[in-house]
């Protein structure tokens, strides 16, 4: 069955290629050797949610590593900030008030006291030199569909 997509522009069926990208994603890098354990499972679980509702495993609680949970903080927050062919970038001070207002409803864990862990930075593709990004998380279509030549 085809999930309903809630991104304008983009047909229900474009939307479930999409969603596979965390397991094509964590295929790739497994089978490419270039990261660990931990890179792996936050690349596979970036889309669970606590309330059970993400995917691909529909994980939910301590099933989820903290560093997948860090890992879905840093994917939504850059996901609502940046622009993307089919909306424009929220304001970061609205993207976290948002990201709050989320947190109530189950999308994300909240801070536990004591916690030392924190996000220090981010990732860049300068460093990966991964080519063609979209198309290896939703094949050559769907960023032609939306706008994007792939």
């Amino acid at each position: 069955m085809t999930a309903e997509s809630p991104i304008a522009g983009l047909t229900g069926d474009e939307y479930t290629l999409i969603r596979t990208h965390p397991v094509r994603g964590h295929e790739f890098l497994r089978q490419a050797g270039v990261a660990g354990e931990i890179e792996l499972d936050v690349c596979l679980h970036h889309h669970e949610r606590p309330d059970g509702k993400g995917y691909p495993e529909a994980l939910s609680d301590a099933a989820i590593s903290l560093a997948a949970k860090m890992g879905a903080v840093c994917d939504v927050y850059d996901a609502i900030t940046s622009n993307r062919p089919y909306k424009s970038g929220w304001d970061p001070a609205e993207s976290i008030a948002q990201m709050a207002e989320w947190t109530q409803k189950g999308q994300f864990d909240l801070a536990a006291q004591g916690c030392s862990d924190r996000i220090v930075g981010r990732e860049s593709n300068d460093k990966w030199k991964f080519k063609q990004l979209d198309e290896l998380w939703a094949g050559a279509q769907v960023p032609q569909k939306v706008g994007r030549a792939g």
